[in-house]
């Protein structure tokens, strides 16, 4: 899964949400991306590769928000950083 692509790009991740409700969100870990004021004081477990839960900014509701990986139904590679900083997204 494209997931791995989350640090250098903004992503449309489509998962299940525990309560079995499907979501779609837009989101990064890109810290470039991330306003200041949210950015983590520590990088901890947002960069933990091995978790099965993958934390991420959302950047339609500007906070962090989690979803389980084994939940991922797709991945869609919206733009990479660069270009969404342009504003060219």
């Amino acid at each position: 899964m494209m997931i791995e692509a989350i640090d250098s790009s903004v992503l449309k991740v489509t998962f299940t949400k525990v309560n079995g409700e499907e979501r779609i969100m837009t989101c990064t870990t890109n810290l470039q991306l991330i306003p200041e004021s949210a950015r983590p004081k520590t990088e901890g477990d947002i960069f933990d590769k091995e978790s099965p839960v993958q934390r991420a900014f959302d950047l339609n509701k500007n906070e962090w928000r989690s979803f389980r990986k084994e939940n991922v139904k797709s991945v869609e590679i919206i733009c990479p950083w660069d270009l969404w900083t342009n504003g060219e997204s």
